[in-house]
């Protein structure tokens, strides 16, 4: 018997079909992780706060205040390289409107995911959405139609291939551009603003999850700290047959590196 009060989330895996279609260890940590943030997990996110970044806070407030009674708040969330599309869903679950990305041919499953889930979407009464688009990273066309007004960027265990670091990082650099803010008091970017050379902007954190499997990996933290604030927020427990754990950072962009 299912307990009412725990909200499902389901996602079809096909491993045979390629690395894009399995759950990684790094997408439990972040589901975790932002489950913690929202309050409705097994600790008081208040208690891990300490010594975050202010935007990441904001952003932890407004998952907590995302309900009912708020109809008006959500976060829009983008999750790259999303694969099976669980951490966008636990977004989606948690009242965010979420937009999972990935190649074009994994949609097609990210669509299914999107509907299997539906229900519990629903069922949480937070008042999340899940729409999907393809998103080839570096590629301006995807870029573009995918666009750049989001609160959160998350994304799990994508640093893996080396020859996709400058694309990944591109595609970073491009989605945390500095946007002109324009509040109409109906958007998280109403509240989640950074002053960027003078200038009043909203700009997108991003929540990465990364378990680190080769000294390479490095090369990517070494590239985005020269826009980027990187700092861990958190480190998750060993697995049974782990030598390392995921590692959750927090990039925000620097305000001298804004466009």
């Amino acid at each position: 018997h299912e307990d009412p009060n725990v909200i499902a989330v389901r996602v079809r895996e096909g491993p045979c079909r390629g690395l894009s279609f399995q759950i990684w260890p790094a997408a439990h940590a972040l589901c975790w992780y932002l489950d913690e943030m929202a309050g409705v997990g097994t600790n008081l996110w208040s208690g891990m706060n300490k010594g975050l970044p202010g935007s990441l806070t904001r952003i932890g407030m407004t998952l907590q205040g995302m309900g009912p009674s708020s109809p008006g708040k959500r976060l829009r969330v983008l999750e790259l390289g999303a694969g099976t599309g669980m951490v966008g869903i636990v977004c989606a679950v948690l009242g965010a409107h979420c937009t999972l990305t990935d190649l074009p041919h994994v949609t097609h499953n990210l669509v299914h995911n999107a509907a299997l889930n539906e229900g519990s979407i629903k069922r949480s009464g937070r008042g999340g959405s899940i729409s999907v688009k393809t998103l080839r990273w570096g590629d301006m066309d995807d870029m573009a139609h995918v666009g750049h007004d989001f609160d959160l960027i998350v994304a799990s265990d994508v640093v893996y291939y080396d020859h996709l670091f400058d694309p990944l990082f591109a595609t970073l650099k491009w989605l945390t551009q500095r946007r002109e803010h324009y509040g109409n008091g109906n958007d998280v970017a109403d509240c989640i603003t950074n002053c960027v050379n003078g200038e009043e902007s909203s700009v997108p954190v991003v929540l990465l999850a990364h378990l680190r499997r080769w000294k390479k990996d490095s090369h990517f933290f070494k590239k985005v700290s020269k826009i980027f604030d990187v700092a861990v927020v958190h480190k998750h427990p060993l697995a049974a047959n782990m030598r390392r754990g995921v590692t959750v950072y927090c990039l925000s962009r620097k305000a001298s590196s804004s466009s």
